[in-house]
């Protein structure tokens, strides 16, 4: 995802603005932090889930809220707030699957 500037950063959720720290909650002028990521204390943008995992939730703080994806499915690409889908027939899908195979 690119880097918010001043036209569209009110589409990306909570993080800290430059020169600005990040929250130490969950917002900073009534922005949330996206799902699909997380935003550190004293980040400049939020970091997103890596392929293989996902998080459902808006204002998490650590990479640890990003959340395997289940047996059976994938989770493609990163910054995802959920699973991709299901594993094709004939596929399957370990648990933390980036892609169906």
């Amino acid at each position: 995802m690119p880097r918010p500037d001043k036209d569209n950063a009110d589409q990306i959720a909570a993080f800290a603005l430059i020169g600005i720290p990040a929250p130490t909650e969950n917002d900073v002028g009534g922005k949330i932090c996206p799902a699909g990521g997380y935003c550190e204390t004293g980040s400049a943008w939020p970091k997103y889930c890596q392929g293989g995992k996902y998080n459902p939730s808006v204002g998490k703080k650590t990479v640890y809220d990003c959340i395997e994806c289940t047996p059976g499915q994938y989770c493609s690409g990163a910054g995802g707030a959920g699973t991709s889908g299901n594993c094709d027939d004939g596929y399957y899908c370990e648990k933390g699957s980036p892609v169906i195979d």
